[in-house]
């Protein structure tokens, strides 16, 4: 069963200008087009859905989707056999980072985020590429109920094994 869909703020390429994108920039721009879809559409959207309204093929769509969710960026409920996808949330403030002490480009990002499910910590870890943009590399979501043990644990474990 589809729903109505937000495409009202969605800017697709021109077809014969995005298949002339290098695959690296053709990644970015799918990335791109389906998070925003994502982003206006906080009900849920199935990647046939997706299809429908952009053309891009099926299977490049739910790669791109099942990649979001792994990096936390979204994440997927199965309902009736279709698997619809959400954003994983709207920031609640304003994200801190934290640069690492032992590669240079590498950074933590950590935001709070309000959803239909709650209210979560995401932790990304974010790596500088080559035109010096910040690129998700991975991502974890963490119930804000659970972030105080999380936590707790964490600094606990890298005590034991003798990291400060």
């Amino acid at each position: 069963m589809e729903h109505e869909l937000n495409f009202e703020t969605i800017r697709l390429l021109p077809r014969e200008t995005a298949v002339r994108l290098s695959p690296t920039e053709k990644d970015k721009y799918y990335d791109k087009v389906i998070t925003d879809i994502l982003l206006a559409n906080p009900t849920g959207v199935s990647a046939n859905e997706i299809e429908k309204k952009t053309g891009f093929y099926g299977r490049t769509i739910r790669e791109h989707l099942k990649n979001l969710a792994k990096i936390g960026k979204a994440y997927g409920i199965s309902r009736s056999g279709v698997v619809f996808y959400f954003p994983s949330g709207k920031e609640e403030e304003k994200p801190i980072t934290i640069s690492s002490k032992t590669r240079e480009g590498l950074f933590f990002v950590i935001n709070k985020l309000v959803n239909q499910r709650g209210k979560f910590y995401y932790i990304q870890e974010k790596e500088m590429d080559e035109y010096r943009t910040l690129i998700v590399k991975g991502g974890i979501l963490i119930p804000a109920e659970d972030m105080r043990e999380f936590v707790t644990k964490l600094h606990t474990y890298s005590a034991d094994k003798g990291e400060k």
